[in-house]
Protein backbone atom coordinates (compact mmCIF):
# COMPACT_ATOMS: atom_id res chain seq x y z
CA UNK A 1 0.00 0.00 0.00
CA UNK A 2 1.19 3.33 -0.92
CA UNK A 3 2.76 5.37 2.38
CA UNK A 4 0.48 8.45 1.50
CA UNK A 5 -2.60 6.16 1.23
CA UNK A 6 -1.72 4.24 5.05
CA UNK A 7 -1.26 7.80 6.38
CA UNK A 8 -4.13 9.09 5.04
CA UNK A 9 -6.56 5.99 6.91
CA UNK A 10 -4.33 6.59 10.11
CA UNK A 11 -5.46 10.03 10.17
CA UNK A 12 -9.01 9.52 9.74
CA UNK A 13 -9.12 6.76 12.58
CA UNK A 14 -7.39 9.05 14.64
CA UNK A 15 -10.13 11.99 13.70
CA UNK A 16 -12.48 9.36 14.55
CA UNK A 17 -11.09 8.71 17.63
CA UNK A 18 -11.04 11.97 18.82
CA UNK A 19 -14.71 12.98 17.72
CA UNK A 20 -15.41 9.85 19.65
CA UNK A 21 -13.47 10.79 22.58
CA UNK A 22 -15.37 14.08 22.05
CA UNK A 23 -18.34 13.31 22.37
CA UNK A 24 -17.81 10.99 25.32
CA UNK A 25 -16.37 13.94 26.97
CA UNK A 26 -19.74 16.22 26.01
CA UNK A 27 -21.86 13.61 27.16
CA UNK A 28 -20.29 13.02 30.56
CA UNK A 29 -20.23 16.65 30.88
CA UNK A 30 -23.97 17.01 30.38
CA UNK A 31 -24.51 14.03 32.66
CA UNK A 32 -22.90 15.99 35.30
CA UNK A 33 -24.21 19.37 34.39
CA UNK A 34 -27.35 18.95 32.98
CA UNK A 35 -28.49 22.23 34.08
CA UNK A 36 -25.54 23.55 32.70
CA UNK A 37 -26.12 21.80 29.19
CA UNK A 38 -29.58 22.94 29.06
CA UNK A 39 -28.69 26.55 29.62
CA UNK A 40 -26.03 25.97 26.90
CA UNK A 41 -23.16 24.50 29.58
CA UNK A 42 -21.93 27.72 30.31
CA UNK A 43 -20.90 28.65 34.31
CA UNK A 44 -22.96 31.70 34.33
CA UNK A 45 -26.41 29.85 33.17
CA UNK A 46 -25.40 27.31 36.51
CA UNK A 47 -25.19 29.78 38.73
CA UNK A 48 -28.16 31.49 37.52
CA UNK A 49 -30.52 27.84 38.14
CA UNK A 50 -28.98 27.79 41.48
CA UNK A 51 -29.69 31.23 42.19
CA UNK A 52 -33.75 30.26 40.90
CA UNK A 53 -33.26 27.28 43.04
CA UNK A 54 -32.58 28.82 46.18
CA UNK A 55 -34.80 31.97 45.65
CA UNK A 56 -37.47 29.45 44.78
CA UNK A 57 -36.78 27.18 48.20
CA UNK A 58 -36.78 30.33 50.16
CA UNK A 59 -39.92 31.45 48.72
CA UNK A 60 -42.21 28.35 49.98
CA UNK A 61 -40.18 28.28 53.92
CA UNK A 62 -41.24 31.97 54.02
CA UNK A 63 -44.82 31.29 52.43
CA UNK A 64 -44.66 28.34 55.25
CA UNK A 65 -43.81 30.20 58.31
CA UNK A 66 -46.01 32.95 57.34
CA UNK A 67 -48.65 30.39 57.63
CA UNK A 68 -47.38 29.00 60.38
CA UNK A 69 -46.88 32.75 62.24
CA UNK A 70 -50.74 33.22 61.19
CA UNK A 71 -52.00 30.04 62.94
CA UNK A 72 -49.84 30.00 66.03
CA UNK A 73 -51.02 32.93 67.90
CA UNK A 74 -54.44 31.51 67.37
CA UNK A 75 -53.30 28.12 69.46
CA UNK A 76 -50.96 30.34 71.84
CA UNK A 77 -54.54 32.06 72.89
CA UNK A 78 -56.07 29.16 73.31
CA UNK A 79 -53.35 27.86 75.91
CA UNK A 80 -53.08 30.75 77.56
CA UNK A 81 -57.15 30.91 77.84
CA UNK A 82 -57.03 27.15 79.60
CA UNK A 83 -54.42 28.42 81.38
CA UNK A 84 -55.67 31.30 83.10
CA UNK A 85 -58.71 28.89 83.67
CA UNK A 86 -56.59 26.36 85.38
CA UNK A 87 -55.38 29.40 87.23
CA UNK A 88 -58.84 30.44 88.16
CA UNK A 89 -59.64 26.73 89.20
CA UNK A 90 -56.83 25.91 91.52
CA UNK A 91 -57.25 29.80 93.40
CA UNK A 92 -61.24 28.63 93.95
CA UNK A 93 -60.33 25.61 95.49
CA UNK A 94 -57.39 26.72 97.54
CA UNK A 95 -59.34 29.26 98.59
CA UNK A 96 -62.35 26.69 99.53
CA UNK A 97 -59.69 24.62 101.22
CA UNK A 98 -58.67 27.31 103.37
CA UNK A 99 -62.44 28.29 104.36
CA UNK A 100 -63.20 24.78 105.10
CA UNK A 101 -63.92 24.24 108.65
CA UNK A 102 -60.99 22.36 111.11
CA UNK A 103 -61.38 20.97 113.78
CA UNK A 104 -57.66 20.50 114.14
CA UNK A 105 -58.01 24.28 114.72
CA UNK A 106 -59.63 23.14 118.00
CA UNK A 107 -57.65 20.35 119.55
CA UNK A 108 -56.42 21.52 122.21
CA UNK A 109 -59.40 23.48 123.24
CA UNK A 110 -61.65 20.38 125.33
CA UNK A 111 -65.09 23.52 125.50
CA UNK A 112 -64.97 23.58 121.89
CA UNK A 113 -64.39 20.06 121.08
CA UNK A 114 -67.07 18.94 123.54
CA UNK A 115 -69.47 21.61 121.86
CA UNK A 116 -68.78 20.51 118.31
CA UNK A 117 -68.87 17.03 118.18
CA UNK A 118 -70.10 15.78 122.25
CA UNK A 119 -66.29 14.30 123.07
CA UNK A 120 -64.92 15.56 126.57
CA UNK A 121 -61.50 16.42 124.58
CA UNK A 122 -59.65 15.81 120.98
CA UNK A 123 -57.65 12.77 122.27
CA UNK A 124 -61.21 10.48 122.92
CA UNK A 125 -62.26 11.89 119.82
CA UNK A 126 -59.39 10.28 117.29
CA UNK A 127 -59.79 6.96 119.61
CA UNK A 128 -63.14 6.76 118.69
CA UNK A 129 -61.96 7.63 114.79
CA UNK A 130 -59.39 5.03 115.11
CA UNK A 131 -62.35 2.60 115.70
CA UNK A 132 -63.75 2.65 112.52
CA UNK A 133 -61.65 4.40 110.05
CA UNK A 134 -60.54 1.25 108.42
CA UNK A 135 -64.08 0.41 107.67
CA UNK A 136 -64.79 4.16 106.69
CA UNK A 137 -61.94 3.59 103.76
CA UNK A 138 -64.41 1.30 101.83
CA UNK A 139 -67.80 2.67 102.43
CA UNK A 140 -70.57 2.25 99.89
CA UNK A 141 -72.00 5.87 100.01
CA UNK A 142 -76.07 5.43 98.92
CA UNK A 143 -76.26 1.41 99.11
CA UNK A 144 -78.20 0.86 102.04
CA UNK A 145 -78.23 -3.30 101.32
CA UNK A 146 -74.89 -3.50 101.56
CA UNK A 147 -74.25 -4.70 105.26
CA UNK A 148 -69.93 -5.32 104.92
CA UNK A 149 -68.11 -2.25 104.59
CA UNK A 150 -64.71 -3.97 104.74
CA UNK A 151 -63.97 -4.81 100.77
CA UNK A 152 -60.90 -4.08 99.13
CA UNK A 153 -60.37 -0.23 98.39
CA UNK A 154 -59.89 -0.76 95.06
CA UNK A 155 -63.40 -2.24 94.03
CA UNK A 156 -64.82 0.76 95.10
CA UNK A 157 -67.14 2.36 92.89
CA UNK A 158 -67.64 5.98 92.67
CA UNK A 159 -65.82 9.73 92.45
CA UNK A 160 -62.53 10.00 95.01
CA UNK A 161 -63.96 11.59 97.97
CA UNK A 162 -63.85 15.36 98.04
CA UNK A 163 -63.44 15.28 101.96
CA UNK A 164 -61.52 13.07 103.80
CA UNK A 165 -62.84 10.22 106.33
CA UNK A 166 -62.01 12.17 109.59
CA UNK A 167 -63.31 15.18 107.79
CA UNK A 168 -66.69 13.25 106.82
CA UNK A 169 -66.68 12.25 110.64
CA UNK A 170 -66.31 15.59 111.89
CA UNK A 171 -69.22 16.75 110.05
CA UNK A 172 -71.54 13.74 110.83
CA UNK A 173 -70.91 14.16 114.34
CA UNK A 174 -71.56 18.12 114.54
CA UNK A 175 -75.29 16.94 112.50
CA UNK A 176 -76.38 14.74 115.51
CA UNK A 177 -74.47 17.21 118.57
CA UNK A 178 -75.96 20.79 116.77
CA UNK A 179 -78.46 19.66 114.89
CA UNK A 180 -76.94 22.06 111.88
CA UNK A 181 -78.84 22.01 108.35
CA UNK A 182 -77.46 20.79 105.62
CA UNK A 183 -77.12 23.99 103.97
CA UNK A 184 -74.83 25.04 107.28
CA UNK A 185 -72.84 21.91 107.18
CA UNK A 186 -72.46 23.31 103.09
CA UNK A 187 -70.83 26.16 103.34
CA UNK A 188 -68.90 25.03 106.42
CA UNK A 189 -67.29 22.29 104.74
CA UNK A 190 -67.19 23.75 101.30
CA UNK A 191 -69.55 20.95 99.53
CA UNK A 192 -72.68 20.91 98.03
CA UNK A 193 -76.15 20.36 99.96
CA UNK A 194 -76.54 16.99 98.26
CA UNK A 195 -73.18 15.58 99.56
CA UNK A 196 -73.62 16.58 102.72
CA UNK A 197 -76.93 14.26 103.05
CA UNK A 198 -75.43 11.17 101.30
CA UNK A 199 -72.84 11.62 103.90
CA UNK A 200 -74.43 11.63 106.59
CA UNK A 201 -77.09 9.40 105.83
CA UNK A 202 -74.50 7.09 104.98
CA UNK A 203 -72.25 7.53 107.90
CA UNK A 204 -75.29 6.70 110.25
CA UNK A 205 -76.29 3.40 108.79
CA UNK A 206 -72.21 2.84 109.16
CA UNK A 207 -71.50 4.32 112.70
CA UNK A 208 -74.63 1.80 113.85
CA UNK A 209 -72.65 -1.18 112.33
CA UNK A 210 -69.20 -0.28 113.83
CA UNK A 211 -70.45 0.80 117.03
CA UNK A 212 -73.24 -1.21 118.40
CA UNK A 213 -71.68 -4.06 119.80
CA UNK A 214 -70.60 -1.34 122.35
CA UNK A 215 -74.01 -0.47 123.71
CA UNK A 216 -74.37 -2.73 126.69
CA UNK A 217 -75.16 -3.10 130.21
CA UNK A 218 -71.31 -3.23 132.04
CA UNK A 219 -70.68 -5.88 134.19
CA UNK A 220 -72.61 -5.38 137.45
CA UNK A 221 -70.14 -5.27 139.87
CA UNK A 222 -68.90 -2.06 137.40
CA UNK A 223 -72.38 -0.66 137.95
CA UNK A 224 -72.12 -0.81 141.91
CA UNK A 225 -68.27 0.66 141.35
CA UNK A 226 -69.61 3.07 139.39
CA UNK A 227 -73.22 4.06 140.97
CA UNK A 228 -73.53 7.14 142.41
CA UNK A 229 -74.07 7.62 146.32
CA UNK A 230 -78.29 8.38 145.91
CA UNK A 231 -78.24 5.04 144.05
CA UNK A 232 -76.33 2.93 146.30
CA UNK A 233 -78.28 4.26 149.47
CA UNK A 234 -81.68 4.06 147.46
CA UNK A 235 -81.84 1.49 144.39
CA UNK A 236 -78.56 0.07 144.32
CA UNK A 237 -79.22 -3.12 141.91
CA UNK A 238 -80.40 -0.76 139.30
CA UNK A 239 -79.00 -1.74 135.84
CA UNK A 240 -81.00 0.60 133.62
CA UNK A 241 -83.41 3.37 133.92
CA UNK A 242 -85.79 3.43 130.42
CA UNK A 243 -87.73 5.49 128.81
CA UNK A 244 -89.17 6.09 125.29
CA UNK A 245 -88.21 9.20 123.33
CA UNK A 246 -90.00 10.24 119.91
CA UNK A 247 -88.07 11.44 116.86
CA UNK A 248 -89.56 13.69 113.91
CA UNK A 249 -89.90 12.08 110.80
CA UNK A 250 -91.61 12.97 107.41
CA UNK A 251 -95.09 12.88 106.45
CA UNK A 252 -96.08 9.07 105.02
CA UNK A 253 -98.19 9.29 101.76
CA UNK A 254 -99.85 6.45 102.55
CA UNK A 255 -102.83 6.97 105.23
CA UNK A 256 -102.60 3.95 107.56
CA UNK A 257 -99.23 5.20 108.29
CA UNK A 258 -100.02 8.65 109.00
CA UNK A 259 -102.47 7.16 111.42
CA UNK A 260 -99.90 5.03 113.02
CA UNK A 261 -97.18 7.76 113.23
CA UNK A 262 -98.91 10.61 114.47
CA UNK A 263 -98.50 12.41 117.78
CA UNK A 264 -100.80 13.94 119.97
CA UNK A 265 -98.52 14.80 122.51
CA UNK A 266 -95.79 16.35 119.51
CA UNK A 267 -98.63 17.11 116.85
CA UNK A 268 -96.46 16.16 114.14
CA UNK A 269 -95.54 12.51 113.03
CA UNK A 270 -93.13 10.99 114.99
CA UNK A 271 -91.02 7.38 115.48
CA UNK A 272 -90.67 5.69 119.00
CA UNK A 273 -87.59 4.41 120.46
CA UNK A 274 -87.13 2.83 124.06
CA UNK A 275 -83.39 3.97 125.61
CA UNK A 276 -81.77 3.32 128.45
CA UNK A 277 -79.12 4.12 130.58
CA UNK A 278 -77.13 3.12 133.64
CA UNK A 279 -77.22 4.84 137.15
CA UNK A 280 -73.64 6.68 136.24
CA UNK A 281 -75.38 8.15 132.68
CA UNK A 282 -73.90 5.78 129.98
CA UNK A 283 -76.17 4.50 127.40
CA UNK A 284 -76.73 0.73 127.57
CA UNK A 285 -79.68 0.39 125.65
CA UNK A 286 -81.37 1.13 122.28
CA UNK A 287 -84.26 -0.14 120.45
CA UNK A 288 -85.51 0.21 116.91
CA UNK A 289 -87.85 2.56 116.19
CA UNK A 290 -91.25 2.04 116.21
CA UNK A 291 -94.33 3.83 115.02
CA UNK A 292 -95.57 6.69 117.61
CA UNK A 293 -98.68 4.92 118.47
CA UNK A 294 -97.01 1.91 119.51
CA UNK A 295 -97.71 1.46 123.45
CA UNK A 296 -94.28 2.10 125.85
CA UNK A 297 -95.13 -1.57 126.83
CA UNK A 298 -95.05 -3.25 123.64
CA UNK A 299 -92.10 -1.79 122.72
CA UNK A 300 -90.14 -2.97 125.70
CA UNK A 301 -91.41 -6.66 124.80
CA UNK A 302 -90.85 -6.16 121.24
CA UNK A 303 -87.21 -4.84 121.98
CA UNK A 304 -85.77 -7.12 123.16
CA UNK A 305 -84.27 -5.18 126.24
CA UNK A 306 -85.74 -7.88 128.64
CA UNK A 307 -83.08 -10.50 127.24
CA UNK A 308 -80.46 -8.20 128.40
CA UNK A 309 -81.31 -8.31 131.87
CA UNK A 310 -80.23 -10.39 134.77
CA UNK A 311 -82.36 -12.28 137.98
CA UNK A 312 -81.71 -9.57 141.04
CA UNK A 313 -82.02 -6.51 138.43
CA UNK A 314 -83.81 -3.98 138.60
CA UNK A 315 -85.48 -1.24 136.19
CA UNK A 316 -86.53 2.07 136.71
CA UNK A 317 -89.30 3.51 134.93
CA UNK A 318 -91.73 6.21 134.06
CA UNK A 319 -95.45 5.15 135.21
CA UNK A 320 -96.47 4.58 131.69
CA UNK A 321 -94.38 1.62 132.19
CA UNK A 322 -96.97 -1.34 133.28
CA UNK A 323 -94.35 -4.15 132.68
CA UNK A 324 -94.14 -5.47 136.56
CA UNK A 325 -95.74 -9.16 135.22
CA UNK A 326 -93.77 -9.09 132.14
CA UNK A 327 -90.07 -8.36 134.23
CA UNK A 328 -91.30 -10.69 137.70
CA UNK A 329 -91.14 -13.51 134.99
CA UNK A 330 -87.25 -13.23 135.07
CA UNK A 331 -87.02 -12.24 138.54
CA UNK A 332 -86.42 -8.41 137.87
CA UNK A 333 -88.06 -5.76 140.06
CA UNK A 334 -89.46 -2.72 138.53
CA UNK A 335 -89.03 1.07 140.48
CA UNK A 336 -91.77 3.67 139.14
CA UNK A 337 -92.57 6.50 140.93
CA UNK A 338 -95.27 6.60 143.47
CA UNK A 339 -98.85 7.27 142.40
CA UNK A 340 -101.08 9.80 144.02
CA UNK A 341 -104.01 7.26 144.26
CA UNK A 342 -107.04 10.05 145.80
CA UNK A 343 -104.29 11.32 147.62
CA UNK A 344 -104.10 15.29 147.86
CA UNK A 345 -99.89 15.00 148.00
CA UNK A 346 -97.22 12.55 148.58
CA UNK A 347 -95.92 11.21 152.17
CA UNK A 348 -92.21 12.50 152.78
CA UNK A 349 -91.00 9.18 152.18
CA UNK A 350 -92.71 9.03 148.81
CA UNK A 351 -91.53 12.09 147.70
CA UNK A 352 -88.34 11.33 148.62
CA UNK A 353 -88.39 8.26 146.24
CA UNK A 354 -89.67 9.77 143.69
Amino acid sequence: MPRKRRLGSVTAQLADSSSAQTECETSFEQEQHPCEAALGGTTENLDQVGEKNVLNEGTREASTQTETCETRPNELEDLRQKVKKLKSEMHTMKKAENARFDIEHFKNNDDDISFYTGFPNYDVLILCYDIIKEGAKNMSYGNYDRKQFDLPTFSQQGRPRTLTTFQEFVLVLMRLRLGLFERDLAHRFAISESTVSVIVRTWIRFLRLELQELILIPPRDVLKAKMPKLFKEFYPNTALIIDCTEVQMESSSALDSQSACYSSYKSKPTMKSLVGITPNAVIGFVSDLYPCSTTDKEITIKSGMLDKLESGDEIMADKGFLIQDELANIGVTLAIPAFLKGKKQFSKEEAEKN
